[in-house]
């Protein structure tokens, strides 16, 4: 492994390679359970938004953000690259960094998506979810509530074929969670927008639209919130999709909730065991 480490201890940056490619891992602060934060398309835990969430959570707890190939800091991957892929980089990039299991997964977005299939892949190494306005697995269900025309639909699949900036396909992603039916029992907070403000519009977008999107959202977020006898769902008062830069103070809140919950969960089941 290769490693570039930075000599206060609490904060390090690794550099690791995995299949072939190196990522790049940023780490700080100690404490158990790890959080572990994936960003959305496009973005990576490591940008300006997400490490200062990650600051505010190493104050209790160890926090790691990473880049996805290409993004971030890490090398770009095999030119074929799908959600299934990225999991698997993960997975292999915290156990050859030592970032103790089980951990708290962060997903924003495709983050959520990539959190949800990890879970569903590495049940045992989880002890808690915080999904921010996460993908989900009915994601073209979910198109089609909204009324979208044929070209709109064959545009969206498209996109999750691969034809976006990242260039990574995650159609197959949501065919293997739909099959996989996951289900944890772990602390769980998904965390929903409440609005589309005007940058996060598209053309000729109307009030209608809006109060569609948002019902049929609101639907599929709270389908997540029960994937566990422990979830919840949490609506983000005064925010668009990209929560982290609306309202990263309940981000924050939420993976404070779930940290401590897993810790009273395994200090209950501890005690069973004694």
């Amino acid at each position: 492994m290769d490693e570039a480490e930075r000599e206060d201890v609490s904060e390090i940056a690794r550099i690791v390679r995995v299949g072939g490619h190196r990522l790049l891992l940023h780490s700080i602060g100690v404490g158990w359970p790890s959080v572990v934060m994936d960003a959305g398309l496009g973005d990576s835990s490591l940008s300006s938004e997400w490490t200062a969430i990650q600051r505010q959570v190493a104050v209790f707890t160890q926090c790691c953000g990473y880049g996805r190939a290409g993004l971030g800091g890490s090398e770009a991957g095999p030119s074929q690259r799908t959600s299934i892929e990225a999991v698997e980089a993960l997975h292999s990039l915290l156990h050859q960094a030592s970032i103790m299991e089980p951990y708290i997964l962060v997903g924003h977005s495709l983050g959520g998506l990539h959190a949800q299939l990890f879970a569903a892949r590495y049940p045992k190494e989880v002890a808690g979810l915080v999904l921010v306005d996460a993908t989900c697995e009915e994601h073209f269900s979910w198109l089609a509530r909204n009324q979208l025309t044929p070209t709109e639909m064959e545009e969206q699949r498209r996109i999750a074929a691969g034809d976006n900036p990242e260039g990574i396909a995650f159609d197959m992603a949501l065919t293997t969670l739909q099959e996989s039916h996951w289900y944890l029992d772990v602390p769980l907070v998904v965390l929903m927008r409440d609005s589309v403000p005007p940058e996060e519009q598209p053309p000729q977008w109307s009030s209608e639209q809006e109060i569609r999107l948002l019902t049929t959202w609101r639907g599929a977020q709270s389908d997540l919130a029960c994937r566990s006898p422990q979830g919840k769902l949490v609506i983000a008062e005064r925010s668009g999709h990209n929560i982290q830069r609306y309202r990263p103070d309940l981000i924050i809140e939420a993976i404070h909730e779930v940290v401590a919950a897993a810790r009273a969960q395994h200090g209950a089941n501890e005690t069973e065991r004694d």
